[in-house]
């Protein structure tokens, strides 16, 4: 039975059920109303015969008192009439009030009364008739017959009362039953119509529902037609005998032939190839004893004569004996496959050529760490070739110089984990070009048609950055071994270095101070009010910085912080001397002092000051400034000659690199436009190693070449409109800042004395890594504005801009690093970059006369700021 049916059927029995309760409630409404209505009448008629009983008696009494005065008797038939009606009046009430027990009680004190009454007035008329007047006229002169009358009149009250109120409350009754039986019939009509109307609304929704299912199994079916038909690959269905049942669209737009043509004329052999029959007969027999058929390549035959290749896959329809049916088949058109195989090989050949050309040493290994290819430059840095390291295992590789258990277990770990390997640096001495310092990047590859997985290894010799990083550590070494008492600043007032007679004087260990800030080391004396070091050491250093030129202080008192917390009493002749790169700017600040605390004491003692002994000693220092002036003259010259080399050899590198890497990408642009669609995943994926790492190097070189020339470049001092330089830098960056949700919060800006292009520099690098370290935000926030600072005891007059984002961040024990070159608190797969814009952006401010510095919070932002001397005068140049 459909759903429908059961509703119908449901619907109506309610329906009937409910018409049945309708007409039971109504019989017994109309049934209780006819009641009702009859107590009310037998109510009213039981009033009715009280009132007639109290006329009659009224009529007797007139009638007889009307004879008795006047003598006349027509009075006397209103008596007997008035007699004749009280004979049957009282029985008729007493029948009428037989349901009353209260009713009776009162009628039995009435009947006496009235009989009373009867016999009193007949009395009266038979004195008339018999006596005359006058004993007539005394009996009626008594007070006996009014005052039966009077009661009477009472009990007739008192049984009318009770009546009227049985009458009002039969009444209610009638009318209760009358609305009952009016909301019983309405009620349950509503409720029919309502029951009927929901019916015929499940109905009408039932049969809509079964239209729109109805339309939409069609238009599946319609749907699935249209698939099958003109699915992208071929569909059909073969009888036992191998006779085409079933064959959609596209399998017949393949062939070239119309279903009237195939469908039941054709058997599967006539529409393959003369080499391709003989495979079917074959295997059809097998395939339909149960064998499957897989990835089963034919050549098809056209009706034009052409053939083309389909690889097939069937599965058979059996009936419940296991007997075959029919089969399903499924051919996929291998055309473009087969020719873009033929185009794999020879873009293969190709792309291998071309990463021949990179520079970059690079090697294909298996997941098990065995070599399968290798580049030629590679083969030129490590000297070898492919018939001594293709079908190796890597740690077998020449002398075995590649088989470090950190290194191979990290690229092991690439394929299982779909990890990466990423700026993994390693120190290999190798028997063939001696020892070099290696940066590592792996990556999985995937290769078609077999789906082995590759590893790239790509090597870049970083032997020459470290070798200049170990330079500068070494002029650190050479600035802790000297005999005297230095500390080496950076423009930030950073401890770099310190000597171990500093250290011992200071009560300092190196691990404690390097990295740290001067004054956070060396902090007034809390304990003397008049303690003045830091505010005299911070304006001697702020004027070498201002001025480039070496700044001699007077005899300082300048406490010692003790490592138990106490200060110890010490007096210092402190000499803060700049050290500058080749293009002028500040790389560092010596602070040289002599513990002079002896000879302050010495001096301020009471007695002879001028002893041999002393004046001996005073010699003695004197000498020994000269000396430490002299060696710190020879330091400085060595650091000069030493960074402009570096410059040198930086500017030369970039420039040299250049042409090659224009070379590479223009040759991997060309070979992605010649032969992208020949090549596979693994060729794809070498033109984007290749296309990556050259624009990678070019940007590094670029950033080199920006950083020499910045030390290069003539400093032009010109009025800067900072508002507009910053809407030009916005401006540039809006293709960065496309379809994110930036907030920029720039306040009004200065106009200072600057060169624009080196400014606008600035501003490009720092709003840059704003808008790089936010990507990572739902909603950034990037805010730019400039303070105006008065020139202090410690500082000159300055303004200082600031540009807060709330980025990634950064640990503020690394600050000490953010300005230097190379350096970066963010891996390159995180964040891209190079590690110099920082230092182009010291370099630069350092040139104008200004500081830089930043703070940080990982994971809640950082704020960069760098300040401009509000003097437009340049800093002078050190001879």
């Amino acid at each position: 039975m459909t759903t429908l049916h059961r509703k119908l059927r449901l619907g109506l029995g309610v329906a009937v059920l409910i018409l049945v309760a309708m007409v039971v409630f109504a019989v017994r409404a109309v049934r209780s109303y006819g009641s009702s209505t009859a107590w009310v009448l037998h109510t009213q008629e039981v009033r009715r015969t009280l009132a007639e009983t109290l006329s009659a008696l009224k009529d007797v009494e007139s009638g007889s008192r009307g004879y008795i005065i006047t003598g006349d008797t027509d009075f006397l038939d209103r008596d007997i009439a008035g007699r004749a009606a009280l004979q049957v009046l009282p029985a008729r009430l007493h029948a009428l009030t037989a349901d009353n027990p209260t009713q009776r009680a009162t009628l039995a004190r009435l009947h006496p009364l009235i009989a009373q009454k009867l016999a009193t007035t007949a009395r009266g008329v038979r004195l008339r008739r018999d006596g005359g007047s006058a004993p007539a006229s005394a009996l009626v002169a008594t007070t006996e017959g009014k005052q039966l009358m009077d009661a009477i009149r009472h009990l007739v009250a008192e049984i009318d009362a009770h009546e009227a109120a049985l009458l009002d409350a039969r009444l209610g009754f009638a009318r209760r039953d009358a609305r009952h039986a009016v909301g019983v019939l309405v009620g349950g009509l509503l409720l029919a119509m309502v029951l009927m109307g929901v019916v015929i609304y499940l109905v009408r929704r039932d049969f809509r529902a079964r239209e729109a299912a109805s339309a939409e199994l069609r238009r599946q079916a319609d749907e699935i037609r249209d698939l099958y038909d003109h699915a992208p690959c071929g569909y059909h269905s073969l009888d036992p005998a191998g006779r085409v049942i079933v064959i959609n669209a596209t399998e017949l737009s393949w062939l070239g032939y119309p279903r009237s043509e195939v469908v039941g004329r054709l058997r599967f052999p006539d529409l393959l190839a003369p080499g391709s029959r003989s495979l079917f007969e074959t295997s059809f027999p097998a395939f339909r004893d149960g064998r499957a058929i897989v990835d089963l390549e034919y050549e098809m035959l056209r009706k034009d004569g052409t053939t083309f290749p389909v690889i097939l896959n069937s599965t058979a329809v059996r009936d419940a004996d296991g007997r075959f049916l029919s089969s399903r088949a499924t051919l996929f058109d291998l055309t473009e496959r087969k020719r873009a195989e033929q185009r794999e090989q020879q873009a293969r050949a190709h792309a291998e050529s071309i990463v021949d050309t990179i520079r970059e040493p690079l090697l294909i290994l298996t997941d098990t760490l065995v070599v399968n290819s290798a580049n030629r430059a590679y083969h030129e840095m490590f000297q070898t070739t492919d018939a001594a390291i293709v079908g190796r295992p890597l740690p077998q590789l020449a002398s075995r110089e590649w088989d470090i258990p950190e290194l191979l277990d990290a690229l092991r770990d690439i394929v299982p984990r779909q990890t990466r390997l990423d700026a993994y640096e390693v120190a290999i001495p190798f028997v063939s070009i001696g020892r070099r310092i290696l940066r590592l990047n792996a990556r999985k590859l995937h290769r078609l048609g077999n789906h082995t997985t590759m590893l790239l290894l790509a090597i870049e010799d970083v032997t020459d950055n470290r070798r200049v990083e170990q330079i500068h550590l070494q002029f650190r070494a050479l600035f802790e071994s000297l005999p005297g008492l230095y500390v080496v600043l950076t423009p930030d007032l950073l401890i770099a270095a310190a000597s171990d007679a500093y250290l011992k004087a200071t009560m300092t260990s190196r691990e404690a101070i390097l990295g740290r800030d001067l004054f956070e080391i060396f902090p007034d004396n809390p304990d003397d009010a008049s303690a003045d070091g830091v505010r005299n050491l911070r304006a001697s250093l702020s004027r070498v910085l201002q001025t480039a030129a070496p700044d001699t202080m007077a005899i300082q008192k300048y406490d010692v912080r003790r490592p138990d917390g106490t200060f110890e009493e010490r007096y210092w002749s402190p000499v803060n001397s700049p050290i500058r790169g080749a293009g002028g700017q500040i790389e560092y600040i010596i602070h040289r002092v002599e513990d002079v605390t002896d000879f302050v004491r010495e001096k301020s003692a009471p007695g002879d000051h001028a002893s041999p002994a002393f004046q001996a000693k005073m010699e003695s220092m004197e000498a020994e400034i000269y000396q430490r002036s002299q060696e710190v003259r020879v330091m400085m010259d060595r650091l000069r000659q030493a960074n402009e080399e570096l410059e040198a050899f930086s500017y030369s590198v970039s420039h040299d690199l250049r042409a090659p890497l224009r070379h590479i990408e223009g040759f991997s642009d060309m070979l992605g436009r010649h032969a992208s669609a020949g090549l596979d995943e693994r060729g794809h994926r070498y033109l984007t190693v290749i296309a990556d790492s050259a624009r990678r190097m070019g940007t590094l070189i670029d950033d080199l070449l920006t950083f020499a020339r910045i030390g290069r470049t003539e400093l032009r001092r010109l009025p800067v409109h900072l508002d507009e330089l910053v809407r030009d830098v916005r401006a540039a960056l809006a293709a960065e800042t496309s379809g994110r949700a930036i907030e920029w919060d720039v306040r009004p800006l200065p106009v200072v004395t600057g060169d624009p292009n080196l400014l606008r520099q600035v501003f490009a690098n720092l709003l840059g890594n704003a808008v790089k370290y936010t990507s990572r935000q739902p909603a950034a926030r990037i805010t730019l504005h400039a303070e105006e600072k008065p020139a202090t005891a410690d500082t000159p007059a300055e303004i200082v801009v600031s540009i807060r984002d709330n980025g990634a961040g950064f640990d503020m024990k690394y600050a000490g690093k953010l300005f230097g070159v190379f350096q970066r608190l963010h891996n390159a797969s995180e964040f891209e970059g190079t590690g110099v814009g920082l230092a182009n952006v010291r370099r630069i401010i350092q040139r104008h006369g200004g500081r830089t510095w930043a703070e940080g919070v990982p994971g809640q932002g950082a704020v960069f700021h760098f300040s401009l001397p509000r003097d437009s005068t340049p800093p002078p140049t050190l001879s």
